[in-house]
Order: C-alpha cells, then structure tokens, then sequence
C-alpha cells in the first residue's frame, strides 16, 4: 500500500529485477513514469 509507505518513509528505493529503478521522496518516486508504468499499471490502454 503506497500510502503507508508514504507516511513511514522519508526515501523510497524502488527496485526492479534487482536494480534501482528510482529513489527519492513519495512524490518524486509516484510521478516517475517508469515506476508508473511497472508497479501503478499507467501507461497505454
């Protein structure tokens, strides 16, 4: 849940196949448009 995430964190790391694929703050992390389209399902319909 990013929400809780969001309130326990001050850095989020999110990983993908073993690699970094973003870090930074909520805001920064959740609008990243590779974490979008990998972990939030936005993108092309």
């Amino acid at each position: 849940n990013l929400n809780v995430v969001a309130n326990l964190s001050d850095t989020i790391t999110v990983l993908t196949r073993g690699q970094v694929l973003a870090e930074g703050d909520y805001a920064t992390v959740s609008n990243n448009p590779e974490v979008r389209q990998a972990y939030m399902g936005a993108g092309d319909a």
